[in-house]
């Protein structure tokens, strides 16, 4: 159990000792192997250590190699750990919220899980109220850049009216969701994906007056029903 792991390195048990970094260094050090991850076991007398060799470990940068396009239903490589790629499913999982401090990699991220929806054939939408600096012309080739907000009232618009659409062409059809209804073989209806950098930017109601708090109830109104109802119907925010 976690005492006896304690005592067999030489440190003193804690009840939070997965969460010490420093503890966890000397675990390591002591085994000569890097944990990746610690679990609790079948039960609370077993700790597990899910661990590489030493020398194992990831360079700076990974380059997007073609064979990383994982083939299921609509499985997104998020990036690489010492324990293989991390992936997320967007039939199970339907919606992304990135956050960070800046410099850290959100658009890097949004724009490598973009680029997977676009080349498995979904129908993108991307909202970028900086001009388009972050995404050049070749992403004009694959997605529908919103980059004035008059237009993005009318983009919120269309995707849910294409919902509701959904909802009652699932319902004739009696199927629970997208991958049913595209396995019957007929009309393929893509997945469609709204993405937003910087979101915050379009909904802060600072300084608003009532014209634009009301706009911009608007857009929280769309983006809710898109949130609460997309899953089934293949319908995802990446915000």
């Amino acid at each position: 159990g976690k005492e006896w792991l304690m005592r067999q390195l030489g440190c003193i048990p804690t009840q939070k000792f997965v969460s010490d970094i420093n503890l966890v260094k000397d675990m390591e050090t002591a085994l000569n192997l890097a944990i990746v991850k610690i679990t609790e076991g079948e039960n609370r007398r077993r700790v597990l250590l899910h661990t590489v060799q030493a020398k194992n470990a990831l360079p700076e940068t990974l380059y997007w190699q073609k064979n990383d396009l994982r083939q299921g239903s609509f499985e997104l490589v998020l990036g690489e750990s010492l324990l293989g790629q991390e992936t997320v499913n967007l039939a199970r999982i339907p919606h992304i919220l990135l956050g960070g401090s800046t410099g850290s990699g959100k658009s890097v991220l949004l724009k490598l899980l973009l680029m997977q929806c676009a080349k498995k054939g979904a129908t993108v939408y991307i909202a970028d109220f900086k001009g388009g600096v972050d995404f050049p012309p070749v992403w004009s080739r694959y997605c529908k850049l919103i980059i004035e907000e008059t237009a993005l009232l009318d983009t919120l618009d269309g995707i849910v009216n294409e919902l509701e659409r959904r909802k009652a062409v699932f319902r004739n059809a009696d199927c629970a969701n997208l991958d049913e209804y595209n396995q019957r073989g007929g009309e393929q209806l893509p997945r469609i994906v709204f993405a937003c950098d910087e979101v915050a930017e379009i909904l802060d109601k600072t300084g608003m007056d009532k014209a634009g708090k009301e706009r911009i109830a608007v857009y929280e109104n769309r983006l809710a029903t898109i949130a609460r109802q997309g899953r089934a119907f293949g319908i995802h925010l990446m915000l």
